[in-house]
């Protein structure tokens, strides 16, 4: 790939056809497809499981079926900010 991601992002933003930004790149078809996918997954939020936040306790939060939180729970009061803020961001 001879662009890098935030690059190929900013010409599709900019409104470049999508086929002049994948040769400019370097991907073909397949290549382009893989590329996207991975681009959209790193950007929606695990809808399962818990994660820790710096290392100080476990935050766990229960989403519906589109996606919105409906319950939040920590491991510790001092992270009410994180679940908050995170519960709030990853919408």
């Amino acid at each position: 790939m001879t662009l890098d991601d935030r690059s190929i992002l900013s010409r599709l933003g900019s409104g470049e056809q999508v086929d002049y930004v994948k040769k400019a790149a370097g991907l073909n078809d397949k290549k382009f497809e893989e590329w996207w996918d991975d681009q959209l997954k790193s950007r929606v939020p695990d809808m399962q499981g818990s994660r820790k936040i710096d290392g100080q306790g476990k935050v766990e939060i229960l989403r519906d079926e589109l996606g919105t939180p409906l319950r939040i729970f920590s491991s510790a009061m001092a992270l009410q900010w994180a679940k908050t803020a995170y519960g709030n961001l990853t919408i």
